[in-house]
């Protein structure tokens, strides 16, 4: 299991938007069994999606929706010091 998954892009961002695709660490989400996440939430192969799936509740989305962990998206969401950092 890698330590550290680089999010495949779906879709181009916009201008405005982080460059760098999102990173998923393993080892921060540690205190979590894998079958908490796998394979319900995600497949056990890298899976690109999109912010407005996990503004659903999809992928990252499940947990990150400001409720049961910071959300993914909106101004409180920290994109470029944890999820899209270089």
């Amino acid at each position: 299991m890698p330590v550290v998954v680089r999010v495949p892009i779906v879709k181009p961002h916009g201008a405005a938007d982080p460059a760098d695709a999102g990173l998923f660490s393993h080892w921060q989400h540690d205190q979590y069994p894998c079958f908490a996440c796998h394979p319900a939430i995600f497949p056990r192969a890298r899976k690109g999606f999109t912010h407005d799936e996990m503004d659903e509740g999809m992928f990252c989305g499940a947990c990150h929706n400001g409720q049961s962990a910071p959300p993914a998206s909106g101004e409180r969401a920290a994109c470029r010091k944890s999820c899209h950092a270089k």
